[in-house]
């Protein structure tokens, strides 16, 4: 009887710690989501800012390893993003490396997203280029130190007087009335850049950029 008694005590004391323990680990992860609802975070920084608020690190880890298995979190998704964010702000590949190793990133992590960004960039560049001569705009611009268009010396093109797809500006294929048509011109410069054998990336990119010359 006393066996049992123990035994039963001992049962009821190990729910009492299973209960206690999933408690606490629901307690990081609404803490974390709620980091993550502010701002995408890498895995090593969402682990410091939830250390300082008092949370086990031991405990951390399990709630971290389930978010990741879920996606929520995702280094390399990070790594890619913030490579292409702070590129298209003018910063370095040095100065963002050192910014991501300062977040805990893997370099092998950094140094893939920073070379995907960049051949990324490099063909979106050609692609921009190649948009630009479809349009008969080859030598209306040409291009900053950080990809940005300005008129090229001695142009004609005058922004907000001429716009690439919107009607009366030119003769051309790509000179159109509607809305709708200016929405099919658009999706035939992509294809015409994508039979060219650029990316789908690339081919939205130039045409994002030219849409509002």
């Amino acid at each position: 009887m006393m066996e049992q008694e123990a035994m039963s005590i001992e049962q009821n004391s190990k729910k009492k710690e299973e209960s206690l323990e999933k408690e606490e680990l629901e307690q990081i992860r609404e803490a974390a989501l709620r980091i993550l609802d502010y701002a995408d975070n890498p895995v090593e920084t969402l682990i410091r800012k939830l250390e300082k608020k008092g949370y086990p690190r031991e405990k951390i880890e399990i709630v971290v390893r389930q978010m990741t298995d879920a996606k929520l979190l995702d280094d390399v998704r990070y790594a890619e993003t913030y490579v292409r964010v702070k590129t298209e702000a003018g910063k370095g590949p040095a100065w963002i490396r050192g910014k991501l190793m300062e977040k805990g990133l893997e370099r092998h992590l950094v140094d893939r997203a920073l070379r995907d960004v960049s051949e990324r960039s490099s063909e979106r560049h050609l692609c921009l280029t190649r948009a630009l001569e479809l349009c008969g705009l080859k030598y209306e611009f040409e291009f900053g130190p950080h990809g940005e268009l300005f008129p090229a010396e001695g142009s004609s093109y005058e922004y907000e007087k001429a716009k690439v797809f919107d009607p009366d500006v030119k003769n051309g294929e790509n000179r159109v009335k509607t809305y709708r048509e200016r929405e099919k011109a658009k999706a035939k410069l992509v294809r015409k850049l994508m039979t060219a054998g650029f990316s789908t990336d690339a081919a939205l990119y130039a045409v994002q950029k030219i849409e509002v010359l």
